[in-house]
């Protein structure tokens, strides 16, 4: 039956850390460690890892997740196909991401996220306030339609009395 899902999708919902999270996607493991780093300094708990299935799982879990960033050159071309699965689930469709690149690799980027509204395209950043200025449009235009903490916060508590309720039953 349908409702056999139920739990799962409410345990997903009580799962908020309180916290907004990012994940880096990178082949190249200790660019994605710095880029994570730098989402720390901006405030985010990040996470950051060299396979593209392992991020979108991530993703799918997340309940706190805000951002997502991917480099445009993922080991066999993966980036494209990365985004493709993002948009496609239901979890993940809504969620801001960034392709980053180096400066001489943007225009694969900028093709990569071409009409796509909730991602953006940039040059691979050096520090914290870069990366900040280069994705402030993006994150201004995906809190006005993501929903901040105190409604995670909301939603997980009702989430949590609906799960005490089945429990019971």
């Amino acid at each position: 039956m349908g409702d056999s899902f139920v739990p799962e999708a409410l345990a997903r919902f009580v799962g908020t850390s309180g916290h907004p999270t990012a994940l880096v996607v990178d082949s190249r493991g200790d660019v994605g460690r710095s880029i994570a780093a730098m989402l720390g300094e901006l405030g985010y708990l990040a996470t950051s890892t060299v396979d593209g299935r392992d991020l979108f799982k991530l993703a799918a879990e997340a309940t706190d997740c805000e951002l997502i960033l991917v480099s445009a050159t993922l080991y066999n071309n993966a980036a494209p196909d990365l985004l493709d699965q993002l948009r496609k689930d239901g979890r993940t469709a809504r969620l801001p991401v960034v392709v980053y690149a180096t400066s001489e690799a943007l225009p694969r980027a900028e093709r990569m996220v071409r009409g796509d509204t909730r991602a953006v395209a940039i040059v691979r950043p050096g520090n914290a306030s870069s990366l900040q200025f280069q994705i402030a449009e993006l994150l201004a235009r995906s809190h006005e339609e993501l929903p901040d903490q105190r409604e995670r916060d909301r939603v997980a508590a009702g989430a949590l009395g609906w799960l005490d309720r089945l429990s019971a039953e």
